[in-house]
């Protein structure tokens, strides 16, 4: 007697495998036409904001165009630049578009300069002048702060350090000219005074901090360290978003920010016990 053997696949059952087959096979085309969609609309937002900041890139291969190249390739927007320091890279990468803009005016500057004085047309050949181009603004009595930014870039420009090229003038904050003096114009001539802002002087010297720092300073960020009896100021947001402390060097500062009625009501309510008072969440 021959057992009555089932069939494994009936034709039922092939015919939904082969639709459900069909179904993960148009899923699967669809999500690559979505991801393919989605790196389009990135590639085409990094575009508009190359173009948008004025850095499009040409088509021939010019000498500017093998120093945007090279900075291009540079560029860790959105990256922290203190994990890169921490593990030591951060010499590898520019971190933020006006340093990056810097870089690129005084590179392309300095190989439109090679190339009219030496007939130079690749970057590589470029490198031997930076020293020639370097003394060239010492003589003609640029800053030393002006000089360093060149050094600065035509090193991050050639992967090395400023120690390889010629040392330039030493920099000091009395030599600082921009924005200490009213320009010739015809606009308005008005500057700060130091004599009638003297209290906001001396709470920027006694604290060290920036513009965009004291924009943000609240009565809470006022606090005191017990264990050295000083007064701080705590949570403070500085460079590349990191929290950071500022102790304040002055006591007649101090005692100036305490008899400040947005301070001193904050006070009242929040008194100072000891250790770090006032650090915002």
């Amino acid at each position: 007697m021959v057992p009555n053997i089932k069939p494994i696949h009936h034709r039922a059952d092939v015919k939904s495998s082969c639709l459900a087959l069909t179904a993960m096979h148009k899923y699967r085309a669809l999500c690559i036409a979505n991801i393919n969609e989605l790196l389009a609309t990135e590639r085409g937002k990094q575009t508009s904001i190359i173009k948008r900041r004025g850095l499009d890139i040409p088509k021939n291969k010019s000498l500017v165009y093998q120093v945007q190249d090279a900075l291009k390739n540079k560029l860790r927007i959105g990256e922290p630049k203190h994990f890169a320091k921490q593990q030591g890279a951060a010499s590898d990468g520019i971190y933020s578009w006006s340093t990056y803009e810097n870089y690129l005016a005084k590179s392309c500057a300095f190989v439109r300069w090679a190339k009219a004085e030496y007939g130079v047309r690749a970057l590589a050949n470029a490198r031997d002048y930076v020293d020639a181009y370097l003394q060239k603004h010492v003589n003609e009595g640029y800053s030393p702060y002006t000089q360093k930014l060149i050094a600065c870039a035509l090193a991050k420009l050639y992967e090395c350090s400023t120690m390889d090229f010629i040392p330039t003038q030493v920099r000091h904050r009395s030599g600082i000219t921009r924005s200490r003096k009213c320009k010739d114009s015809g606009k308005s001539k008005a500057k700060f005074s130091e004599s009638k802002n003297q209290e906001f002087v001396d709470f920027c010297r006694a604290t060290g901090l920036r513009r965009h720092e004291i924009k943000q300073l609240k009565p809470e960020n006022l606090g005191y360290d017990q264990a050295t009896g000083k007064y701080m100021l705590v949570g403070i947001k500085g460079k590349g978003g990191r929290l950071r402390e500022a102790p304040i060097l002055s006591d007649k500062v101090v005692e100036r920010m305490k008899n400040t009625p947005s301070w001193s009501a904050y006070l009242e309510q929040n008194p100072i016990t000891g250790g770090y008072s006032f650090v915002p969440s």
